[in-house]
């Protein structure tokens, strides 16, 4: 990233990872969804814990995108374009935080059940079903959403 010489500015080199890190994590959660529909309770507890895993890092990486672009001079008050990329960089990290406490909540679960007939009756309940469908929903909506954002603050900036 280089300094603001004007309204032009170039995204941070950890918003490109933490791209990275979202699609990833969106495939780890698939998985962890197969593997709880498969009654593969294991692979489950594995898939969800590195998608876990990966929205905190990716919620780090976020902080050090901030980090470098406050590092190179681009402030929040400097120009509306400036602010502009922290609000929505902001408002999609405030998604993926929720998320990141709900997936905590289901690992927290999924530990919780480790052996084969306690996963078992978990996962044949039609609500604990409905949660993990929903996350997974979820995860990928905002993981689209950041898709779009990073494009369009692409081609913006």
């Amino acid at each position: 990233m280089h300094r603001d010489t004007g309204h032009l500015v170039s995204l941070p080199d950890m918003f490109w990872l933490s791209t990275l890190v979202i699609l990833f994590s969106s495939i780890t959660l698939h998985e962890a969804n197969l593997a709880f529909s498969n009654e593969r309770f294991l692979y489950y507890r594995i898939f969800l814990g590195a998608t876990l895993l990966l929205g905190i890092v990716f919620i780090l990486l976020q902080v050090g995108g901030w980090l470098e672009m406050v590092n190179t001079g681009v402030f929040i008050g400097t120009s509306t374009s400036h602010g502009f990329i922290y609000l929505l960089t902001a408002l999609h990290l405030l998604h993926i935080i929720g998320g990141v406490f709900y997936l905590t909540y289901l690992f927290r679960k999924a530990v919780k059940n480790r052996t084969y007939v306690d996963s078992f009756v978990y996962s044949v309940n039609p609500p604990n079903r409905l949660r993990i469908k929903l996350l997974t929903r979820y995860w990928h909506f905002t993981g689209a959403l950041w898709l779009v954002v990073f494009i369009f603050l692409i081609l913006l900036y």
